[in-house]
């Protein structure tokens, strides 16, 4: 738990008060929490993401502060989620602890990692420090690639073209024509489909490693030793792994790819 004062990271959630009385979900999070946090205090919108997914601060009467995750089962079930986050936690790596769990109606108690992901933190990080967390983040590829990969997803052929077709379908389809109106000949869209089932083959070619697929400044949250992370962390900074439910059984080059051309930092 961390002792941050906890203040909402986004407004993306609806305001836990009068929109929450026409929120089931609201009070299944509470009876949960009622069961596994007793003397739990308010609860605060915490961030959601691109999925149905969503995150609650739970304030604690001291001070203390822990991350309510809601997944509705029949949209998100947790059991990607818990089934990988069981292989970091084996290989050492540095993820939120799993303090409760109700797999049936979809919610998960987990570390609150405050707000700090690498994507805000670096914006206002000196340069020699930025480039200290970046070689720490890559470092944590190595181990990673090592985790377990038994029944996760294949990323074949068939799952990197798809992955790659959103090219064609954000750049051609919605910027070129939607907002340049322009497009491409029927040669260049020949070229491109080549190319990517080329890229695709040799990927697939290559052993498959464990790849957590967005491993980018999003996805990666600035936890002090002596917070979030508790008794036995690491010394000073370490850089935790979240949203890691989409795992695959792929290419070694992937998350480090994701990592060094991050789309979210120019």
């Amino acid at each position: 738990m961390s002792t941050r004062n906890p203040q909402p990271m986004s407004d993306t959630v609806a305001d836990p008060g009068r929109d929450s009385l026409r929120d089931p979900r609201y009070e299944l999070a509470l009876a949960f929490l009622d069961r596994h946090a007793p003397g739990h205090g308010s609860l605060q919108p915490a961030s959601s993401d691109a999925s149905n997914r969503r995150y609650w601060r739970v304030n604690y009467p001291n001070g203390l502060t822990r991350i309510l995750m809601d997944s509705p089962p029949v949209k998100e079930p947790i059991a990607p989620f818990v089934d990988v986050h069981a292989r970091l936690e084996a290989a050492g790596l540095p993820v939120p602890s799993i303090h409760a769990r109700d797999p049936d109606h979809g919610f998960l108690l987990l570390d609150d990692l405050g707000d700090d992901t690498l994507f805000s933190w670096q914006a206002d990080a000196a340069p020699s420090d930025r480039a200290a967390a970046l070689a720490q983040c890559r470092a944590q590829l190595i181990p990673m690639a090592g985790v377990e990969t038994e029944g996760l997803p294949a990323f074949d052929v068939p799952r990197l073209s798809a992955e790659m077709q959103l090219f064609d379908q954000w750049y051609r389809g919605e910027y070129l024509v939607e907002h340049r109106g322009a497009t491409w000949s029927e040669a260049q869209q020949a070229s491109w489909e080549a190319l990517r089932d080329r890229i695709a083959e040799r990927l697939a070619t290559m052993p498959p490693v464990f790849v957590h697929r967005d491993y980018h400044s999003r996805n990666l949250m600035r936890r002090v030793a002596g917070g979030a992370g508790g008794a036995g962390a690491a010394p000073g900074v370490d850089w935790a792994i979240i949203d890691f439910q989409d795992a695959v059984a792929g290419p070694l080059p992937y998350d480090l790819v994701s990592l060094l051309r991050d789309s979210y930092i120019e």
